[in-house]
């Protein structure tokens, strides 16, 4: 033998009745087999389509929780710097109607 691979055929003999039936049962088969192929890739599809679209919904889910996250922190600030300019507001009057009350009820 030389360094390239040989191969032996093998001759079978089938009656020629017997073929046809092998045949057609093989095509059967292949036909199932092409027809299972286009079933699984059309699901592929789906589940492709359909991870998609989770995947934007998630993003626009994502960019509306930035959006309040930011807008929770505006109030926030807002109400931090009009809570501090009312603060001696509050206490000027606090002492002035204490200073009422002191006059009135002497």
């Amino acid at each position: 033998m030389s360094g390239s691979s040989e191969r032996s055929v093998v001759a079978v003999s089938i009656p020629g009745n017997e073929i046809d039936p092998l045949l057609k049962d093989l095509n059967e088969k292949k036909q199932n087999f092409r027809k299972n192929v286009v079933s699984l890739a059309a699901e592929l599809n789906d589940v492709r389509r359909r991870l998609a679209s989770r995947e934007q919904l998630r993003q626009e889910a994502e960019t509306r929780a930035r959006s309040l996250e930011e807008e929770i922190d505006k109030l926030h600030h807002n109400w931090r710097r009009n809570t501090s300019k009312f603060k001696p507001r509050q206490a000027l009057l606090r002492s002035t109607s204490r200073n009422w009350m002191l006059l009135y009820h002497s």
